[in-house]
C-alpha cells in the first residue's frame, strides 16, 4: 500500500468543511510521512507549500482534534481485527524553556536555573497486536498543554488537552 493510499484509508472520513483545505491536508500529510523528523521549513521545500501549510494550520475549520479522532476511529477499527491487543503506554516530559515564544505552557515541575521548567507532560497510549505490529495512538493526553504559539505576529492553534 503506498503513503497516500494509507492516508486515504486512515483518514477518510475527515472533513474540514472545504475540499481545498481536505485536498491541501493529504498533500501536506504525504509530505510530513516521508519525512516525519524535518521541521515544516525543512520538509516542505517548495516556498508555496510552505505557506499554504501555515495557512491550513492557522484556519478557523483546521485543528489537531478531528485529525487525531479519525486516527482514534481507524485505530479503533483495527482493533476490532484483533483477538488481542496491547496498550503500550509511556510520558514523556518536553520542556521548552529555549523557546519563549512559545505561550501558554505550563510549569511541569523542577527548575532550569532559576525558571520553572516551562512545556507539557504527554502522556501516550500505543495499540499494538501480540506480533508486535502497531495499530495506532489512543488516548494521548499532555498536560501544562501548549495553547498557541506566536509566529511572527501571528497566533496559531498547536494542540490542546486531552483528544
Amino acid at each position: 500500500m503506498s503513503e497516500s493510499d494509507w492516508l486515504e484509508k486512515e483518514f477518510k472520513n475527515i472533513e474540514f468543511g472545504d475540499k481545498r483545505l481536505r485536498d491541501r491536508f493529504f498533500s501536506m500529510a504525504n509530505i510530513f510521512s516521508r519525512r516525519p523528523d524535518e521541521t515544516i521549513n525543512k520538509a516542505v521545500v517548495n516556498f508555496a507549500d510552505k505557506k499554504a501549510t501555515y495557512r491550513l494550520f492557522s484556519h478557523k475549520n483546521f485543528s489537531s482534534d478531528k485529525i487525531l479522532f479519525e486516527h482514534r476511529e481507524s485505530t479503533s477499527s483495527r482493533l476490532q481485527n484483533e483477538s488481542v491487543a496491547l496498550m503500550i503506554h509511556d510520558s514523556s516530559f518536553f520542556s521548552f524553556n529555549s523557546k519563549r515564544s512559545i505561550k501558554g505552557l505550563g510549569n511541569i515541575g523542577g527548575k532550569a536555573g532559576d525558571q520553572e521548567t516551562h512545556g507539557f507532560i504527554g502522556h501516550y497510549s500505543l495499540a499494538v497486536n501480540i506480533n508486535d505490529v502497531p495499530l495506532g495512538v489512543m488516548a494521548p493526553y499532555q498536560h501544562g498543554v501548549v495553547h498557541t504559539m506566536i509566529c511572527g505576529r501571528k497566533k496559531v492553534i498547536v494542540g490542546q488537552r486531552q483528544f
